[in-house]
């Protein structure tokens, strides 16, 4: 007794929907079956005019819906391009500010102590000069020069000028430190336990990274001075750890965030302009790497400090 729902063409032109149904009875004695239709165009239009309805809704929704997901995406884009370029403008008025503080206040410094000596010997007679007159002004200047030297290194560092290559980061570490074997009018011993073979990925400037935290442990180490360079390559984290210990004056827990920030200075007395660790930093950082000072003794800054440089490892 379920209605079955039939098409049927009338007057060979029109389809027509009608649904039929079949009943058995009893008809004259005999069994029969009882035959009804209903005519159900006007339904099965409507029927059919909704589903086309909800088609057209559908597409209408997902075109809508693409245009808006499209418009959210160029909104995003956008949003990420305004905060690149306002990075970019931080960073570029940091530069400025950066060089304005170097050539306003430390290369001006310089530039005045090296003056104020020469001023002193012009104003005294030859025989009475002493040769710190003549000196005081190289030293003062030849800091000048290294000053600039490290800003251009750095400007040309955040313009990526240099080119990233392989480095077996032992061998390199063992030439920077023979550059300090004699050290005039100092005693300094250096140490090397390296490793060959550990390779790493940066550019020329890796040397400058050394270089930098090996004469700033000679700068700040008063006596006789003993450094001891070692290195330890963990697979595991693929990064090789480097670690430069010295038998200075060490540097007190507060102040060992702020010597990697520019223009910090320590409390030793020697001469600098702070810009070296603050290279160093952007070096190693740029190396995807990471750089800090601990104490070489444990709990006790007094016995010397140790940093550390985390590279990652170029696998072979």
């Amino acid at each position: 007794n379920k209605p079955v729902e039939l098409h049927i063409i009338r007057e060979f032109k029109d389809l027509v929907a009608a649904e039929m149904r079949m009943v058995e009875v009893m008809w004259a004695g005999e069994p029969s079956y009882l035959l009804s239709f209903r005519e159900m165009t006007e339904r099965v239009k409507a029927e059919q005019a909704t589903s086309r309805a909800r088609d057209e809704l559908d597409a209408t929704v997902g075109e809508r819906t693409r245009e808006l997901s499209d418009a959210n995406q160029r909104l995003k884009w956008e949003i990420a391009e305004r905060r690149r370029a306002e990075e970019d403008l931080k960073e570029a008025k940091a530069q400025v500010e950066l060089y304005l503080d170097l050539m306003g206040h430390d290369i001006n410094n310089m530039h005045q102590i090296a003056l104020g000596y020469l001023e002193l010997a012009r104003g005294m007679p030859p025989e009475a000069r002493d040769d710190e007159f003549l000196e005081k002004p190289i030293e003062a200047l030849q800091r000048s020069a290294r000053l600039i030297q490290n800003v251009r290194k750095l400007q040309r560092e955040k313009s990526s000028e240099y080119e990233s290559e392989v480095y077996d980061l032992g061998g390199l570490i063992e030439e920077v430190a023979g550059q300090y074997k004699n050290v005039p009018d100092r005693y300094v011993k250096i140490t090397v336990g390296s490793v060959k073979g550990i390779k790493v990925q940066a550019d020329e400037l890796l040397r400058d990274v050394f270089a930098n935290l090996i004469g700033n442990a000679i700068k700040h180490t008063e006596g006789p001075t003993l450094i001891t360079i070692w290195m330890v390559a963990l697979r595991g984290d693929r990064f090789c750890r480097v670690m430069i210990d010295d038998n200075g004056q060490g540097i007190p827990n507060e102040k060992k965030k702020m010597i990697f920030e520019r223009l910090r200075r320590g409390d030793s007395g020697a001469s600098g302009s702070g810009l070296g660790l603050y290279l160093v930093r952007t070096l190693v950082e740029s190396y995807k790497g990471h750089v800090w000072v601990e104490d070489r003794v444990k709990g006790d800054h007094t016995k010397g400090a140790r940093f550390v440089v985390m590279l990652p490892l170029v696998e072979d």
